[in-house]
């Protein structure tokens, strides 16, 4: 077996895979809460009731990488959704979505500055 120096990042190989829904009822949340390991991470959704209970639904675990893609994937679509639907009104997502606008106009100011 090929041992890689220490250090030296992974190498990946990229496939597209066509991943159909599952099949039979959906699971509806509208509460989630999250949890890290050295290795993964837990996601467990629940439903929250306006008899402020909370029923536990599902828990997923996957690993960091698979992470970090589904976090690009659903940054992606609720942006797609912002633009074809309007703003979402989340307080917290709203402070997120201006932060990052004032990020991007203050690199772009800073580009057009050295160019």
């Amino acid at each position: 077996m090929d041992e890689k120096p220490v250090g030296q990042e992974p190498e990946f190989e990229m496939i597209a895979l066509q991943i159909p829904f599952a099949e039979g009822d959906a699971i509806y949340s509208n509460a989630s809460a999250m949890a890290l390991t050295a290795m993964d991470l837990r996601i467990s959704f629940a439903e929250a009731r306006q008899d402020k209970t909370v029923k536990a639904k599902v828990a997923i675990v996957m690993p960091m990488e698979h992470a970090a893609l589904l976090c690009l994937n659903l940054f992606n679509l609720l942006a797609s959704f912002e633009r074809n639907t309007g703003a979402i009104r989340h307080p917290i997502w709203r402070e997120y979505v201006a932060k990052a606008q004032a990020a991007e106009a203050r690199d772009a100011a800073e580009a057009a500055k050295s160019a």
